[in-house]
């Protein structure tokens, strides 16, 4: 059962992954020549707002419902991810991710305490 929650962990961060690449993308495509993006409507700006927070809390929830093996997979996941991709189009949807991973879990002494500081708060 473990094994298929950390495959399943992975073909998901994958998805994410596709996400903020199609999402840079699309960002790309939207700036004019003058390298500043072109307006948004108030709806685009209210979706795209949406889709942000949903997506923070779905990652937050994500990782913290994961043991530690399959944590530290995830994390290895992300950690290749970000080291090798470039979104400076998607960076503040990345930062998301990497603000998910990093909240729910932190070291502790005492590894027999499961502690998620995001949702232990």
């Amino acid at each position: 059962a473990m094994l298929a929650m950390s495959d399943w962990s992975l073909a998901f961060l994958d998805r994410v992954y596709e996400l903020l690449r199609a999402t840079g993308e699309q960002e790309k495509l939207g700036k004019g020549h003058s390298g500043y993006a072109a307006s948004h409507g108030s709806m685009d700006i209210a979706v795209t707002k949406n889709v942000s927070r949903i997506m923070k809390e779905t990652l937050t929830y994500f990782f913290s419902s994961m043991d530690a093996e399959t944590y530290r997979s995830a994390l290895r996941s992300v950690s290749q991810f970000m080291q090798e991709e470039t979104l400076p189009f998607a960076v503040k949807d990345a930062s998301l991710l990497c603000q998910a991973v990093c909240m729910t879990r932190f070291d502790l002494k005492d590894s027999s305490i499961d502690a998620n500081p995001g949702l232990d708060a």
